[in-house]
């Protein structure tokens, strides 16, 4: 065999078990799921960080004091935002789905470990006409 045909040979063959372990190398998404005194919640991950959307954190009926959300069994996604309070429709208004059932929060940290941290508590603005904790201005 030629000092050509095994070099070739010998690339081909290191470049398959390259391609064999980066194959087995590959790494899905975080989806980190966390205990609350409801249930489970399964989040995912944005840009390196974790995150948790549309978490009840109480149900209410209209004008109605808002109460514990029920408890659940099982894992729930939380992977989208909650919907919005209702809002009149306009060149500012936030996308999404609305809802007087908007009573959600979420949550985004650098691990799932257990760990105190600190946390920041945000309230949109929007005097009942703009604003969800789901809008991309925030």
């Amino acid at each position: 065999m030629s000092h050509l045909l095994r070099a070739t040979t010998l690339a081909l063959f290191s470049f398959c078990a390259f391609i064999a372990n980066a194959k087995n190398d590959i790494t899905q998404p975080v989806q980190p799921v966390i205990e609350t005194k409801q249930g489970a919640v399964r989040g995912g991950t944005e840009k390196g960080v974790l995150v948790w959307k549309g978490i009840r954190f109480a149900e209410a009926e209209r004008f109605k004091a808002p109460q514990a959300p029920r408890a659940w069994t099982g894992v729930k996604d939380a992977l989208e935002f909650g919907p919005v309070a209702p809002q009149t429709k306009s060149g500012l208004s936030t996308d999404g789905p609305q809802s007087e059932d908007c009573l959600s929060l979420n949550i985004w940290s650098p691990a799932a470990d257990g760990k105190k941290r600190p946390v920041m508590f945000w309230i949109h603005g929007g005097g009942f006409v703009i604003g969800a904790g789901s809008s991309d201005l925030y």
